[in-house]
C-alpha cells in the first residue's frame, strides 16, 4: 500500500515500536558513549598537559613494546577464557576460539551488541555450536567474571593495601569463590542434576517449571552447569581471570609511570577492575564507554597526586593500544576464520 494522502502509513505495531525504541536507546547510548571520548579528549590537550603529551610523543620503545604486549596479551587471554569455559561440554579448536573473541572485542566498540552476535553467527554457523548452548556459554562465562573479579574488588575495598595480607585475603575469598560456584554447579549438572531440578520444581509445586526442566531446551541451556561443574577448567578460568587482572594493572601502572604520574599497586588493581566491568556490562558498546567511565571514577574519588586532565591522558593512552592491538588482531582472527565460510550454512 502506497504513502499517498488517501491511503496514510499504517501505525506501527506493537511490536515495532518496541524494536525501534531498542534501536534508538542503542544509538544514543553509542552517541554518549563518544562525547564521554570527546571529554575525555579535551581534557586530555588541556594546556596544562603538555608535558605529558610531549611524553608520549618521546615514549622509549621498551615503554611502547610492553604496552603493546599487555594489550595483546590481555585479548589472548580472553579468548583461552572462553575456549575453556565451553571445553567441558564442546571441544573446539583453541585458535578457532581466540580468532574468534579477537573478531568479538572489535566488534564491542560498535553499539547493537555487535561483538556478542557475531560470537552467536561464528560459533554456530561454522562450528556448529547449537545457539542455546552458546546462551548456556555465555552465562557460564558471566558467572566466572563475576566470581574472580568481585572478590578482588571487594578485598581491595576493604585493605586498599597491596601487601601480604592482602594477598592472603583474595587467595582465601578467590577459593572460598571458587569452591561455591564448582560445588554448586556439580549439585544441578548431569542427569542427576536435572533429576534434583524437577524435584525441587515439584517441591515448589510449579508444573510450567517441570515442564521447561524436561524440555529440549533446557537440554541446551542446563550445559552451563555442566561447564562450570568442570574442577579443572574451571581453575584454569579462576587463574587465567586473575592473570588477566594482573595484566590490566600492570598495563596501567606502567602508563601512569610512563608519562610521570607513578600511581600505588592497589590503585592499579581497582582501575584494571573498574575498565574490564564497565567493558562488560556496557549495552551501548566500548567506545569511550570505558575511557569516559575510568576517568569520571577517578577524578570524582580521587587520586593522590594525579590530576583529572592527567588521568585523562592516561586513559586515552591505554585505549589507543587497545584499539590498535584489537584492530590487529581482529585482522588476524578474520583472515583465519574465513568470512566466506559463514554464509554457509551446516547441517545441525
Amino acid at each position: 500500500m502506497s504513502d499517498s494522502p488517501d491511503h496514510p502509513p499504517a501505525a506501527p505495531s506493537p511490536v515495532s515500536r518496541p524494536r525501534g525504541v531498542k534501536i534508538l536507546i542503542q544509538i544514543v547510548g553509542f552517541l554518549g558513549g563518544l562525547a564521554l571520548l570527546g571529554w575525555c579528549v579535551t581534557l586530555a590537550f588541556n594546556p596544562s598537559n603538555r608535558e605529558q603529551l610531549e611524553k608520549i610523543r618521546d615514549l622509549a620503545p621498551s615503554r611502547v613494546a610492553l604496552l603493546a604486549a599487555l594489550s595483546l596479551a590481555t585479548i589472548l587471554l580472553d579468548g583461552l577464557i572462553f575456549w575453556f569455559t565451553l571445553r567441558p561440554v564442546r571441544r573446539l579448536a583453541p585458535v578457532d576460539v581466540v580468532a574468534t573473541n579477537a573478531v568479538a572485542t572489535f566488534l564491542n566498540y560498535l553499539p547493537f551488541k555487535l561483538g556478542l552476535i557475531s560470537r552467536f553467527v561464528i560459533h554456530n554457523r561454522r562450528d556448529g555450536v547449537p545457539v542455546l548452548t552458546i546462551f548456556a556459554w555465555m552465562a557460564a562465562l558471566a558467572m566466572g567474571i563475576l566470581s574472580t573479579y568481585a572478590p578482588v574488588v571487594l578485598v581491595s575495598l576493604a585493605r586498599p593495601n597491596v601487601d601480604g595480607l592482602w594477598a592472603a585475603m583474595v587467595a582465601l575469598a578467590l577459593a572460598l569463590s571458587f569452591v561455591l560456584v564448582w560445588q554448586s554447579s556439580r549439585l544441578f549438572a548431569g542427569e542427576l542434576g536435572l533429576r534434583r531440578l524437577d524435584a525441587l520444581a515439584g517441591a515448589i509445586r510449579l508444573p510450567i517449571l517441570r515442564r521447561f526442566f524436561a524440555s529440549a531446551m533446557f537440554r541446551h541451556l542446563h550445559a552451563g552447569f555442566a561447564m562450570l561443574a568442570d574442577a579443572r577448567c574451571l581453575a584454569a578460568v579462576f587463574a587465567l581471570r586473575i592473570l588477566d587482572l594482573g595484566l590490566q594493572a600492570w598495563r596501567y601502572h606502567a602508563a601512569f609511570d610512563a608519562l610521570g604520574q607513578p600511581i600505588a599497586a592497589e590503585k592499579s588493581v581497582l582501575i584494571a577492575a573498574g575498565y574490564m566491568m564497565i567493558g562488560v556490562v556496557s549495552p551501548f558498546g566500548m567506545a569511550g564507554t570505558r575511557e569516559g567511565g575510568i576517568t569520571w571514577l577517578i577524578t570524582r574519588f580521587g587520586l593522590e597526586g594525579v590530576t583529572a586532565s592527567g588521568v585523562a591522558v592516561v586513559v586515552l593512552l591505554v585505549g589507543a593500544f587497545a584499539a590498535v592491538s584489537t584492530i590487529a588482531l581482529a585482522a588476524l582472527g578474520l583472515a583465519w576464520l574465513r568470512p566466506d565460510r559463514l554464509l554457509r550454512s551446516r547441517s545441525r
